[in-house]
């Protein structure tokens, strides 16, 4: 009943005391091994698992992080829950970490040829099996559409009837009725960083989910993705509070209002001065982020028919010629289905591709789907343009290599029969935002100062750290005619997870820029920038 269980270490050189009479590294340079290797690991915990039965019940899943000291000897000591799920499956992880040090038992770190004590951190997931989970689901009868029954005071979290049409993704989004800017304001006078939290350096995002109804209404407001108990809580009475501040206009499909939910990511960040950071944050349709969190499960890269094909290489496939290419050549191929435009459907396709280590692209397949005829077109551009265009490969480790790429195209009707197709994540019409200006935005000392701004601000997320992750996030922005970054937020397809995209679209929002001109006057343009981690192994 598990998955795979990832080796990882903690990064940072540092030595700290634990109660042991030794210095304790977390880097040393040999960490230690278990005896057997890794596969001999993974056979342990998966001969010795016992899932708890009330988390079975339940259909809990999950990963646990433990983080635990292998001493000079290869002794487990000072085992503790880093990021827990629940506790029945948190203990079951440190039994079987403490058991690890019988079987298969553990080599000991070495720091200048003498073996010390180094902590570790190892990840644990527990998966039930596909067959044991629609059981579960039979058995407890669970209604095909989600019925959310948090209750979070003010009778924002009362959801009392189940709603047999609740989407999560529409034609449009809902919007708060006093516009966005109003919106972003009252959450940032009303947004505040528990002191507690502050102290104990708790940082990261919680992720909240609510439905705007086909009125207009705000409810079933709970948290969809938690950090911790203070931070959580605190992130529901902020949204809480702006609720009572704000109206909503209904999301529609096919010009029809209806029930939509969504997705609000509020961000806890600190500066290197340990003081609050803000961020602003924009609600979105809750299949966005579950694309994110399944894209965080995924491995590096997998043997696919006897091809090495990567999910996360270092640097990503892109058109010969950039992405403006690709989406010039969608208006100039687009052939907007008659069948579509009499359903008025609109949207975003999301098409995944491979494209091989000599650029061409292939498997081109849905990833989410609006409505069978766009689909088809969208699935038409792709290849026609794979047909005639070709693709600068996606590295890694400075070699070329296969990977998916995830390609949004998106249907965006302006007025029958004038069709805008835009192959950019955001379906805002900005008025006054040019491609190709006269003078392109720069930023403020030029690049050079701008890169050093990111390395001087940048903090490696401590998930991050603990999964040894790296690789590289694309952050999409647009310069405002005053020379300061708007709309900032992740190029979707192009997420790393693990908390490096936000931290990415944090410090790009920190950036100074002088802005792009046309014809004597400033105007705004969109930049798209790629923002590297690596990991010091």
């Amino acid at each position: 009943m598990i998955s795979a269980i990832s080796y990882s270490q903690e990064a940072g050189i540092g030595i700290e005391s634990n109660g042991l009479d030794t210095p304790i590294y977390t880097i040393a340079e040999r960490m230690p091994e278990p005896k057997g290797g890794m596969e001999a690991f993974y056979k342990a915990i998966a001969n010795n698992m016992l899932y708890p039965e009330e988390a079975q019940s339940k259909g809990i899943e999950g990963k646990v992080f433990v983080r635990f000291v292998v001493t000079a000897t290869g002794k487990i000591r000072s085992v503790e829950v880093l990021k827990g799920v629940n506790p029945a499956l948190d203990q079951e992880a440190v039994r079987l970490i403490k058991l690890s040090e019988e079987k298969p038992g553990w080599t000991p770190g070495q720091e200048q040829w003498e073996q010390v004590n180094v902590q570790i951190v190892q990840q644990i997931t527990f998966k039930l099996k596909a067959a044991f989970k629609e059981k579960l689901k039979k058995t407890a009868q669970l209604a095909v559409v989600e019925q959310d029954t948090a209750k979070t005071g003010d009778g924002i979290g009362e959801h009392d009837s189940l709603m047999t049409d609740l989407y999560s993704r529409a034609d449009v989004m809902p919007a708060p009725k006093k516009g966005w800017e109003v919106f972003y304001k009252i959450m940032q006078e009303n947004y505040m960083y528990p002191e507690k939290a502050v102290s104990k350096k708790t940082r990261g995002v919680v992720y909240l989910k609510f439905i705007v109804d086909d009125q207009g209404e705000m409810k079933g407001l709970s948290v969809r993705k938690g950090l911790h108990i203070i931070l959580d809580e605190e992130a529901l009475r902020l949204l809480s509070q702006v609720s009572q501040e704000i109206d909503w206009y209904p999301g529609t499909r096919k010009g029809k209002a209806v029930n939509v939910q969504l997705t609000l990511p509020v961000y806890y960040e600190l500066d290197h001065s340990n003081k609050p950071v803000y961020i602003q944050s924009t609600p979105v349709f809750s299949d966005t982020y579950e694309r994110e969190w399944a894209y965080e499960n995924l491995p590096v890269a997998e043997n696919i028919n006897g091809v090495k094909i990567y999910h996360k290489p270092e640097i990503y496939p892109e058109p010969k010629g950039g992405f403006s290419e690709l989406n010039q050549f969608f208006q100039e191929n687009l052939k907007y289905p008659e069948e579509a435009l009499n359903d008025q459907a609109a949207g975003q396709v999301l098409v995944r591709m491979i494209v091989t280590p000599d650029g061409y692209g292939y498997d081109e397949k849905i990833e989410q789907s609006i409505h069978p005829a766009l689909d088809a077109e969208a699935l038409r551009l792709i290849k026609l343009f794979n047909q005639d265009k070709k693709w600068t490969a996606g590295m890694n480790m400075i070699k070329r290599v296969s990977a998916y790429v995830l390609v949004p195209v998106n249907f965006f009707i302006t007025g029958v029969p004038n069709i805008t197709l835009y192959h950019l994540d955001s379906l805002m019409a900005i008025p006054n935002l040019l491609e190709f200006p006269e003078t392109e935005a720069q930023p403020v000392g030029g690049m050079k100062a701008f890169y050093q701004l990111i390395f001087e601000n940048l903090e490696y997320p401590r998930e991050a750290i603990i999964n040894s992750s790296g690789g590289s996030t694309y952050v999409r922005f647009i310069i405002d005619e005053n020379g300061e970054p708007t709309y900032v937020h992740s190029v979707e397809g192009r997420v790393i997870g693990y908390g490096m995209d936000q931290e990415a679209v944090r410090v790009v929002r920190l950036s100074k820029w002088v802005p792009a001109m046309h014809q004597g006057k400033p105007v705004k343009q969109m930049k798209v920038i790629p923002i590297k981690y690596v990991v010091e192994r």
